[in-house]
């Protein structure tokens, strides 16, 4: 039996020992590895397929570079139908994916290596920003690192981020904002959390399998995704995806959440005897089993279904069965009511029949009371809905329009345990605004040259209150939409992103925000009233 001494590894030699870990499993390396969904090719390739140019699944991300070198390797051959700013673009993105094509690129502070049997890369993470609301200011930092590779079918990757926000304007919570919730630790002056991510995955030609954690986005949406998003923080989780034919594509996930629910039943004390035990404390076991299935009727056309499922306590073997409807299982296994789950059904859909113009929607069903419908008593279902268009290349070239709004009713996401409402670690998988809210979103995007990028986004957000649980269960009680405390935004916001060099950025943002809440302690004081925000950061490997 092996005994490891007891060493406390201080904060600053943690991204050091990540990094010799990672570098003895060096040997195994893949053809798949998912880009980053922070990354700007996302929205040149989504541009193209909205121009009908390459086809694309727009319900399903994030995409792997190998399918990234795929539509680039398409689009290359059509280049005549591009833009001068889009022909930069796709030059742009073939060099920064040369490996993946078996192309030996130099890319700045990038080491990369190319053999028959074996592709490598390994770059830095790193960044500053600073920031002011209002007469409130602070400033973040990040650091990290990122190594990916491949040989033959099988993949590696692993990515880990450090990040600090300091400052009196700092979001601890981040309850209400797109911005990702992370398990954080309190610093002096703000706080500090990690985003840890990685993968290993066989490629199989038609498919793949994969040990991931890591985000999953599936849904239609561009300022929030109703099934799945990056709201919270990537968990842990098995992976299978199928596309056997051009019309027909499966994705699937089992993954495993974290209730921060006790479980007293497992607590138990070390060293029992000693001056002081310690005693440890076990959480409630949490998973989530969820697939999404797209058909391709016509080239213009992608309509997906899918559902969820959240339980907890002992694994099911029935959840790791991709194409199962999950729900029913409870039924089906004699469970009935007794440790029973929290279903959900999806539907979403994307059409570019209109050249230039992509018109999509979701419907995200947790509860659907059929009698009570045709009673009129909306109230007793629970769902939620996004519809958007987008138009690209508007009267002049690279000038593209954006417009969305959702609406999610009362309880959506929650459930009458909560060992198995639709959350991680507190935050919601699906939507960050929310149920008994709706958004609003417009957003003008203008590109004259290839390494900038102008945005201008408004959007007006609503959200209602919340009710003990036991009115959704038991007294069923009647709550319109927006019952309760009410919290109301409007904002503006101007922003730049510079992109001079390969993994290099310079962005900067100001927004005028003028928010109201009714409910106390819900929105951070610094964010309340009309204020004036600016923020500019430098980054190297992501915006």
């Amino acid at each position: 039996m092996l005994n490891l001494l007891p060493i406390k590894i201080s904060g600053k030699f943690n991204f050091l020992l990540l990094i010799l870990i990672f570098f003895s499993f060096t040997q195994i390396k893949s053809q798949i590895v998912y880009e980053d969904l922070n990354n700007p090719v996302y929205a040149f390739l989504e541009k193209l397929t909205v121009k009908k140019l390459i086809d694309l699944n727009l319900s399903v991300k994030p995409y792997s570079k190998k399918e990234i070198v795929n539509k680039l390797k398409v689009l290359k051959e059509g280049i005549s139908k591009l833009n001068k700013v889009e022909r930069e673009e796709l030059d742009w993105y073939l060099k920064r994916y040369g490996l993946e094509n078996n192309k030996k690129v130099k890319i700045l502070g990038e080491f990369d290596f190319l053999s028959s049997k074996f592709k490598f890369r390994a770059y830095p993470l790193a960044g500053y920003e600073i920031s002011t609301t209002g007469s409130y200011n602070g400033y973040s930092k990040w650091i990290g690192a990122r190594f990916e590779g491949s040989t033959g079918n099988i993949s590696m990757m692993f990515e880990y981020i450090d990040t600090g926000e300091f400052g009196d304007n700092v979001d601890v919570q981040k309850n209400l904002t797109p911005e990702t919730g992370h398990f954080i630790k309190y610093a002096p002056n703000g706080i500090e959390f990690s985003d840890v991510k990685g993968s290993i995955i066989y490629d199989f030609g038609i498919g793949s399998i994969a040990l991931k954690k890591n985000y999953v986005n599936w849904g239609s949406g561009k300022f929030g995704k109703l099934f799945l998003s990056s709201n919270a923080a990537s968990f842990p989780h098995i992976e299978f995806k199928l596309q056997p034919a051009s019309w027909f594509s499966l994705s699937y996930i089992h993954g495993w959440l974290n209730s921060l629910v006790l479980d007293s039943s497992r607590f138990y004390y070390s060293y029992q005897g000693n001056i002081q035990p310690f005693l440890v404390e076990t959480y409630i076991n949490k998973y989530i089993a969820a697939n999404i299935i797209s058909f391709k009727p016509y080239k213009w056309l992608t309509f997906s279904v899918g559902n969820s499922f959240i339980y907890s306590g002992d694994l099911r073997p029935e959840m790791f069965i991709p194409v199962m409807y999950f729900k029913v299982m409870d039924h089906n296994t004699g469970r009935g009511d007794v440790n029973d789950g929290n279903g959900l059904i999806f539907f979403d859909f994307n059409t570019n029949y209109f050249k230039n113009i992509n018109i999509y929607g979701s419907l995200l069903i947790d509860v659907l009371e059929i009698r009570s419908l045709l009673k009129g008593e909306f109230y007793k279902s629970w769902f939620g809905v996004t519809a958007g268009v987008s138009f690209v290349d508007v009267i002049i070239p690279n000038l593209d329009i954006f417009a969305e709004y959702s609406r999610l009713n009362p309880w959506l996401y929650e459930n009458k345990y909560i060992t198995t409402n639709y959350k991680h670690l507190g935050y919601v998988l699906g939507h960050w605004i929310g149920n008994n809210a709706d958004l609003l979103s417009f957003q003008l995007n203008y590109k004259f040259i290839r390494s900038l990028n102008l945005s201008l986004k408004s959007e007006i957000f609503r959200k209602g209150g919340s009710e003990d649980i036991y009115y959704a269960y038991i007294e069923r009680k009647k709550l319109p939409f927006l019952f309760g405390n009410n919290r109301y935004d409007f904002s503006i916001e101007f922003s730049a992103l510079f992109n001079p060099l390969h993994n290099v950025y310079v962005k900067g943002k100001y927004k005028y925000s003028e928010i109201t809440d009714e409910e106390t302690q819900r929105t951070p004081a610094f964010l309340l009233g009309n204020k004036s925000s600016f923020i500019l950061s430098v980054s190297y490997g992501f915006p």
